[in-house]
């Protein structure tokens, strides 16, 4: 099943080729587990007040960079399911800064956080279980672009692999 949700170069928009190449030689499926667990390890002992220090002005706190991963995941698997059920009409984008300011991420538990994180990544996986090979090829457009089904989940687990690398460099 991994070979089948591994996309192509032209199966998304070449904007998430940095995402998409964290996917490369993964087992794609394990990862939406096994970085259940890597966010845990990696949050793990932090004070209260590391999760609402931004590493740089400007820039998100470790709580609003987390709810932003949470709310990215669910958009990608909409669309993962959209184009996978063949929609036909073009899926919209979204603006990260906007989502992220009208979230009040820095007011929720962190241990909210990670359950909506767990609840997120085992959604998704339950609504894989039955794609087909021809479910996860299928193609449509997003934001103007061509993606295909398999494409948004390389792109969430390389989008979830770029941040934690963030966390771990600056914060």
């Amino acid at each position: 099943m991994n070979d089948t949700v591994k996309p192509k170069y032209g199966e998304y928009d070449p904007f998430y080729e940095k995402y998409v190449s964290y996917s490369h030689g993964k087992d794609i499926i394990g990862l939406i587990y096994a970085q259940i667990d890597e966010l845990e390890d990696i949050l793990a002992n932090k004070s209260d007040d590391w999760f609402l220090i931004p590493y740089q002005e400007g820039k998100w706190t470790p709580k609003e960079l987390i709810g932003h991963v949470i709310d990215t995941e669910r958009i990608f698997a909409f669309r993962c399911l959209s184009l996978a059920r063949g929609e036909r009409g073009t899926i919209p984008g979204f603006d990260e800064n906007d989502y992220v300011k009208m979230a009040h991420f820095n007011d929720i538990p962190v241990k909210e956080l990670m359950e909506d994180f767990r609840v997120s990544r085992l959604s998704l996986r339950s609504m894989i279980r039955h794609f087909s090979e021809r479910d996860f090829m299928r193609q449509g457009t997003v934001n103007g672009n061509v993606m295909s089904s398999r494409a948004c989940l390389a792109i969430i687990i390389g989008h979830f692999n770029h941040h934690m690398d963030v966390i771990k460099e600056r914060y």
